[in-house]
């Protein structure tokens, strides 16, 4: 029994080793039409190589196998395509914001403009907030007091005080959200106050 199975792995090598001399080429070459890029091309042949050899019992002897590897390239170059474009969307997305940022802080006269407007909405949610919660947060932020120099001042204990940040803070995200982190900073120490 082990003599038949070691057989027909050795046909099934030959076979395979066949349609690999007479067709890579052309898989290449067809997954290159798709994708114009040569590695990448070579790199989807040799998966569409490997799906062949873990399927190679499955084939029709018969058959005529490039047909079969030629639809799997088509499928493999267009999902790379298809993953390759929303993977460029999701990267275009993401810095945009950044790109737009890094620009404005380029130019002194956008950097002061910015600033302006994030003071602006600084001042908004100021004004947002509660009395005693914005008292503690100019205390802690503006004033650079200690939590524990905050509680003796305001007569209340440092878990209140880290309370009343914590709720400052979901105040200023919800009104500097489309701000990005490096644009917030920049104009918040510009802050006089």
């Amino acid at each position: 029994m082990f003599s038949n199975d070691l057989k027909e792995l050795r046909y099934k090598e030959k076979v395979f080793e066949e349609i690999y001399a007479s067709h890579f080429k052309k898989v290449v070459f067809y997954a290159y039409n798709y994708l114009k890029n040569s590695e990448k091309a070579e790199s989807i042949a040799q998966d569409v190589f490997l799906v062949l050899w873990e399927h190679m019992d499955d084939l029709d002897e018969s058959g005529e196998v490039l047909p079969y590897l030629f639809v799997l390239t088509k499928y493999r170059c267009l999902n790379w395509l298809r993953r390759e474009k929303h993977y460029n969307k999701y990267a275009k997305e993401r810095m945009t914001g950044y790109d737009i940022s890094v620009l404005a802080l380029k130019e002194e006269s956008s950097v002061s403009l910015y600033s302006k407007e994030v003071n602006g909405l600084v001042g908004k949610a100021l004004k947002e907030m509660p009395d005693k919660v914005r008292e503690t947060f100019v205390f802690s932020r503006f004033r650079e007091l200690k939590n524990r120099e905050i509680a003796e001042k305001q007569n209340i204990s440092e878990k209140t005080v880290e309370y009343r940040i914590s709720c400052a803070f979901k105040i200023l995200r919800k009104i500097l959200k489309d701000y990005t982190l490096v644009s917030i900073f920049v104009s918040v120490s510009s802050l006089v106050w």
